[in-house]
């Protein structure tokens, strides 16, 4: 009889090990994949190399790809990561709340990084008719094509009074693509959201270049879609009442 218990006792002992060891949190992950590259206006470029990744979580891990932009980062744990990639010259791709899982199998995550936008804008000003915002300025660009069929593309950025407007700081966007050529006046229009600027508020606005294929990511924190290619120079802002 105490065999038989001595016995027991020591598989259970085994079972317990053996069910602590399989545990995926309890295992060590590893994240591995591709970086793919192109321009501004969506065509693949060289250059994969280099691209520095960031991963932030329950643990903290860095890492770069190699020439043909793939890459592997290991010993991290079972958990929910914030993974940015990024390099000079080019927008800063984000992936929140990535779950990763431990074990024996990589998981896999492939992302596109989009150089920044050269696209500028100057003399922007604004006008109201017909309920549609209408705004005017002047296009700088190096866009390679035939602009009469397309163009680059810019995107503007609408505040409420007494708020800062930038890229990052905005209440409405929209985008367009400007089918003028290099240093042209180009004029485009909106509808004007009633609901977030009724009549009488002052809204300020600028716009900047933006890659072509850039969707934007959305910030959790602050519930608000970046879009990492915008140009460094952004417009002038402008602004005007809402009659």
């Amino acid at each position: 009889m105490v065999k038989y218990f001595l016995w027991l006792t020591l598989f259970a002992i085994a079972f317990s090990c053996t069910k602590e060891n399989d545990d995926p949190i309890n295992l060590p992950a590893t994240l591995s994949g591709e970086v793919f590259t192109t321009d501004e206006f969506g065509y693949t470029t060289t250059g994969r190399d280099g691209v520095h990744i960031t991963v932030e979580g329950s643990a903290s891990v860095d890492g770069t790809t190699d020439e043909t932009g793939k890459y592997s980062l290991t010993n991290l744990s079972t958990g929910t990561y914030t993974i940015s990639f990024g390099k000079d010259g080019f927008g800063t791709q984000v992936v929140e709340g990535f779950a990763l899982a431990g074990g024996d199998v990589p998981t896999y995550l492939e992302v596109g990084l989009i150089r920044r936008s050269t696209t500028q804008l100057a003399n922007l000003s604004a006008t109201i008719s017909n309920s549609q915002l209408v705004l005017t300025g002047k296009v700088n660009h190096n866009y390679p094509y035939n602009t009469a069929i397309n163009g680059p593309r810019a995107i503007f950025f609408i505040s409420g009074e007494g708020n800062t407007v930038s890229g990052d700081n905005y209440e409405q966007s929209f985008s367009r693509i400007l089918n003028y050529a290099d240093g042209a006046t180009f004029g485009i229009s909106t509808p004007v959201d009633y609901n977030l600027f009724p009549p009488g508020t002052t809204v300020t606005i600028v716009g900047y270049g933006v890659a072509s294929y850039d969707a934007g990511y959305l910030d959790i924190e602050s519930n608000t879609t970046i879009y990492p290619t915008l140009s460094s120079q952004p417009s002038n802002v402008t602004s005007i009442k809402i009659p």
